[in-house]
């Protein structure tokens, strides 16, 4: 479980509380971003005496090398499909219920989606949040956003990306992210042409 963003940072919170309720367990705990790096594998885990592993799987080549090791495991990700270990994940759906009722019950009647390409969870969350509007009778605009990897090397394009596409949105706007990490984007894209948050996009 990586440590760079909160996601990982709070499964490992509750992995540390249900340690200090429940244990004593001891941890080894393999925190680098390699674990999403196709190819990459812990050598560690070839000889490793534990008894089980929690990881988020976004790798095969990680996954592979879990299955390998004959351990038990859970998937705190879920990204990944077709594969036999148990899967403790957020409700993507709830959460872009949640969203869409808290924008309506503030009056809003135009609605946008910044989604990631390609993401299970995203288009999760992006259906449940059109759908929710949709049955009040809204339309919900979407800005299909480029892998979040690559968003170092393509920071400005993005917010250029980003400011035509809400410059093209009917105002008052009720937007939905797919995800925090590109919530300073948006913004950064509102400031470029103009538009106050959250009086004309929240």
């Amino acid at each position: 479980v990586e440590t760079q963003v909160g996601p990982g940072r709070d499964i490992l919170c509750g992995i540390a509380k249900y340690v200090h309720q429940s244990g004593p367990w001891s941890l080894h705990l393999e925190a680098r971003n390699e674990l999403f790096h196709e190819g990459w594998e812990p050598s560690w885990l070839k000889n490793w005496k534990g008894s089980g592993l929690i990881a988020r799987f976004d790798a095969q080549s990680v996954l592979n090398a879990v299955k390998r090791s004959g351990l038990p495991a859970i998937d705190v990700l879920g990204d990944m499909h077709h594969h036999h270990f148990p899967v403790v994940h957020v409700d993507d759906a709830a959460i872009a219920r949640m969203a869409a009722e808290h924008l309506l019950e503030r009056g809003f009647r135009q609605f946008g989606f910044v989604a990631r390409q390609d993401e299970a969870w995203s288009d999760n969350r992006l259906a449940a949040f059109k759908q929710t509007v949709a049955e009040h009778g809204y339309d919900c605009d979407v800005l299909q956003t480029t892998d979040f990897e690559e968003l170092p090397d393509t920071w400005d394009n993005v917010i250029e990306q980003t400011a035509k596409w809400l410059s093209s949105c009917s105002k008052p706007l009720g937007l939905m992210l797919c995800c925090d990490r590109i919530g300073p984007l948006v913004t950064q894209a509102c400031r470029q042409i103009g538009v106050s948050v959250p009086e004309e996009v929240a």
